[in-house]
């Protein structure tokens, strides 16, 4: 490796090692993206109980909103949004796996059935 401009180490492409950090910047600067919204400590917190209420909750939203919510939500950059958004999606998925436990319906069979093995005995039960 070659010394490149300001002390920077250089690659045999010319560019800047990313793993050396920038002298010029210091290491406690904001990030230089203007306009970026993050979500925050609280933020984050929020997001994880918004998301366990919403399971527990349940209700079945459509596919189409909690698309929408969420696609709105990166793109316009609002944490506060996508807060919504992923509780939205944690209240569908969990609706959905709550009417995957029903039990088939008991009654008389009429049809073909392929055995793919002889049934054995298995912990004392028929299987």
């Amino acid at each position: 490796m070659r010394a490149g401009v300001e002390g920077r180490e250089e690659g045999a492409t010319g560019e800047a090692d990313p793993s050396v950090p920038d002298p010029s910047v210091p290491a406690d600067a904001p990030d230089a993206r203007p306009g970026l919204r993050a979500l925050s400590v609280a933020g984050t917190v929020t997001l994880a109980a918004a998301t366990g209420l919403a399971t527990v909750a349940a209700v079945p939203v459509p596919w189409g909103v909690v698309g929408a919510v969420l696609v709105i939500a990166a793109v316009a950059r609002r944490p506060l949004l996508l807060v919504v958004g992923v509780a939205l999606l944690g209240s569908t998925l969990a609706a959905r796996a709550e009417a995957g436990m029903v039990p088939a319906p008991r009654g008389p069979l009429q049809g073909w059935v392929t055995l793919t093995s002889d049934p054995e005995w298995v912990q004392g039960a028929l299987r």
